[in-house]
């Protein structure tokens, strides 16, 4: 979440306590009291299930062999990153008109297994060694399978085939089928024209070469990568450059602005407020159609690299607005007739240039990974190219140019306050208790044992005073008609936290919530008052009156937490192991009808005891208002991510209409104190969108003199936001990178 400007506001309980801030709810179908049970991916499953058809050739015999198999698999450490694996093998055959039957045991990596089988043909024990590999993203037939090769040693016997998953339960391919994101390829209207004499004199000419030197040292002074082996060398270029007079940052933006104008004004006939007007448009365009889209798809490796397909579709279009535009700036006809060719000849090359410079940031940046690269993903073209200084100097123009590159608008009905360190666990069980319809939390980190091997008091608290509280609290509510549905609850946790902090306890109590196994915990007494707490629970629901008469199997399916967890191990998706959801946030009750009806916690913390004391110091953010919609929507994405479909999307996160009345609901609550403008952006996992980077770099690229930028986070240590921050100081900002030192 990035907030970037707010107004004074009351605290959030007072705002929300006062008569003029409540807003009557939409007219809107009620939910049923008992729900439908939505879709959730649940945990993944402790053992593995693959299956299917082989065939090759058997050496020794000098025969044709078939093989049909049966494979079940078990993580023995690494599970999250596809570690060592123990598998236990059936399979029946033919070599020749010859039939038999194996049995084996194997070991290994889930690409590669060696181990040893029994056949009934040979009767003997003969060493096999199988290799597993996808033919492509989410395998051959987008079902998860792998192509297997096996050899098989006593029978000098090669076979191949594929390997199925269980067909009892569904494939959910978690990550996407591309790697890359695809931008305009073409690039035909950039060519030079067929002859030679472009129609631009000398003056223009050096203008032009002007601005190309200043687009291409914006581009390497905004984000320098410097090597950190040899810092004086690599550094020695950028000291070299702007030391010369007129050549930092602010001069290199000024130069470029100003010989553009220079160009076009020759180009129109030497009127300097015509060729200002063609050189903003030129601008313009170049922001809304180069810049903005290519930067849009910062943190993605792109295909082409480069942006020269959107330069070569921003030519047309200026060459179409310059065609009405001529007409109002009262050049002569002689000079109407000649300046077309010229202006588009002209931002052309700059194009050209823009294309050059969109390369070489790709080319900086480029790292390669076993099979992978990530070609143009950390290449950034600077937005000074497309916009002057004065065009985001006020508080206005900043917001709309952050939101014009972010994708999303701020919105000012909103209201927030600061939670520290420990008031996060408190905020977040009171918005659990406090549900009327649904909750959400998706976190990386859901601890139910300590470092020490006794149960974790936080995560524990928060099933007991959270979940079962507000369950409890709602039945008591649903019986004397304070309310007529229960509320549903969401997690989703990331597989590599869970695997690594053995959360499958206290998860599984959550998604057993009414009928729970208790893990054995320490202390005993621990355990005791978790006991008692859910027979708190099953006695409010035998007393309710209004749960008479369901059956038990309806009251599991009503009195759950609904699990997801998230981006598990997926074999077919070799290089993604290490692509991981390391967002925080949780929120109850959004909804498009009624814009002061939710909550929002945006934290840096999970849930567990380490993060509450002086061992973790991290902030929260409390946040109400029109912006929380944005949070929906990114949970939405984050289910559709794990391979559901839009109609298997839960009720409570399908987007729904805006009221007729909404713009008058907004307006109370900004009377009534809620003026905060907020955006809410989040990064996806592994290759998906990077809003909430694409905001962080606009900001370092735009952040004027004097501006004072803090980095409370490791995160600056990244090469690249390095370079970025000294990218900033370039241009006159200062920059506190701040970090953790030993005491």
């Amino acid at each position: 979440m990035h907030h970037v400007s707010a107004a004074q506001t009351a605290p959030v309980d007072s705002v929300l306590s006062s008569p003029q801030s409540r807003v009557a709810a939409a007219p809107i179908a009620a939910p049923a009291p008992f729900p439908s049970r939505p879709l959730s991916l649940g945990q993944p499953a402790r053992i593995g299930l693959q299956f299917g058809p082989l065939a090759g050739y058997d050496f020794d015999r000098d025969q044709a062999a078939t093989r049909l198999f049966v494979n079940t698999s078990k993580p023995i450490f690494g599970p999250k990153l596809g570690g060592f694996q123990g598998e236990l093998e059936a399979s029946v055959g033919t070599i020749g008109a010859s039939s038999y039957g194996s049995v084996g045991a194997n070991l290994g990596l889930p690409w590669c297994v060696a181990g040893a089988e029994y056949s009934g043909s040979t009767k003997d024990i003969h060493l096999v060694l199988s290799l597993r590999f996808p033919w492509r993203r989410g395998g051959l037939f987008r079902s998860g399978d792998l192509i297997r090769v096996d050899y098989h040693g006593g029978q000098e016997a090669i076979l191949a085939g594929i390997s199925f998953r269980s067909p009892f339960t569904r494939y959910h391919p978690n990550r996407p089928r591309r790697r890359n994101v695809t931008l305009p390829a073409s690039t035909a209207s950039l060519r030079a024209p067929p002859t030679s004499d472009s129609g631009l004199d000398t003056a223009v000419e050096k203008n032009l070469a002007a601005v190309e030197h200043s687009i291409a040292w914006m581009e390497r002074m905004l984000t320098p990568r410097f090597d950190p082996n040899h810092f004086e060398k690599s550094a020695a270029g950028y000291r070299d450059h702007i030391r010369q007079p007129g050549h930092a940052y602010r001069d290199e933006d000024a130069a470029y602005h100003r010989s553009l104008d220079a160009a076009f004004t020759v180009a129109v006939g030497g009127d300097s407020t015509s060729g200002r007007a063609v050189a903003a448009l030129a601008e313009s365009i170049l922001f809304r159609d180069v810049l903005v889209p290519f930067d849009r798809e910062f943190g993605q490796a792109k295909s082409p690299k480069h942006a020269g397909g959107l330069c070569a579709q921003a030519l047309p279009g200026f060459d179409e607005r310059l065609a009405s535009l001529l007409p109002t700036l009262g050049v002569s006809p002689a000079v109407r007739s000649a300046a077309p060719a010229r202006c588009h000849e002209i931002l052309r090359r700059v194009l050209l240039a823009v294309r050059r410079a969109s390369e070489e940031a790709g080319d900086r940046w480029r790292n390669r990974y076993l099979l992978w690269c990530n070609e143009g993903a950390l290449a950034w073209l600077p937005l000074n190219s497309g916009l002057r200084p004065e065009q985001y100097d006020t508080q206005q123009e900043w917001d709309s140019v952050l939101a014009a590159v972010a994708g999303e608008p701020f919105t000012e009905a909103n209201t927030f306050e600061y939670l520290m360190m420990e008031q996060f666990h408190p905020g977040l069980k009171r918005m659990i208790r406090e549900t009327r319809d649904y909750q959400v939390t998706i976190v990386h980190d859901f601890r139910g044992v300590n470092s020490s091997g006794s149960g974790d008091m936080y995560g524990w608290d928060l099933v007991v005073d959270g979940y079962m509280e507000a369950f409890a609290r709602a039945i008591r509510e649903l019986d004397e008609g304070e309310r007529d549905h229960l509320p549903q609850f969401f997690l989703f946790l990331d597989d590599n936290y869970y695997e690594a902090n053995g959360s499958r306890d206290i998860v599984s109590y959550l998604e057993n919530l009414y009928h729970p196994s208790l893990p054995n915990l320490k202390p005993r007494a621990f355990r005791d008052q978790i006991d008692a707490a859910h027979d708190s629970l099953l006695a409010a629901v035998r007393n309710s009156s209004a749960l008479k008469g369901i059956g038990e199997g309806r009251l599991r399916d009503l009195i759950k937490v609904h699990v997801n967890i998230t981006n598990r191990f997926d074999p077919t998706f070799v290089l993604d192991v290490t692509h991981r959801d390391h967002r925080k946030m949780a929120f109850r009750d959004v909804s498009e009808a009624d814009p002061a009806a939710g909550i929002l916690l945006v934290t840096g913390q999970g849930i567990g005891e380490h993060y509450n004391g002086t061992g973790w110091e991290d902030r929260s953010l409390s946040l109400r208002g029109t912006a929380l919609v944005e949070a929906k929507t990114a949970a939405r994405n984050l289910f559709l991510r794990q391979g559901f479909n839009p109609e298997e999307v839960p009720d409570c996160l399908r987007p729904q209409p805006l009221p007729a009345d909404y713009s008058e609901r907004c307006a109370r609550l900004r009377e009534s104190g809620w003026t905060t403008p907020a955006s809410i952006l989040t990064n996806e996992t592994g290759y998906g969108t990077k809003e909430a980077s694409v905001l962080k770099t606009t900001i370092y690229n735009l952040a004027p003199p004097g501006s004072v930028i803090l980095c409370y986070d490791s995160i600056w240590t990244s090469e690249f936001w390095a370079g970025m921050l000294v990218g900033a100081a370039l241009r006159g900002s200062h920059e506190f990178p701040i970090g953790p030192t030993p005491p």
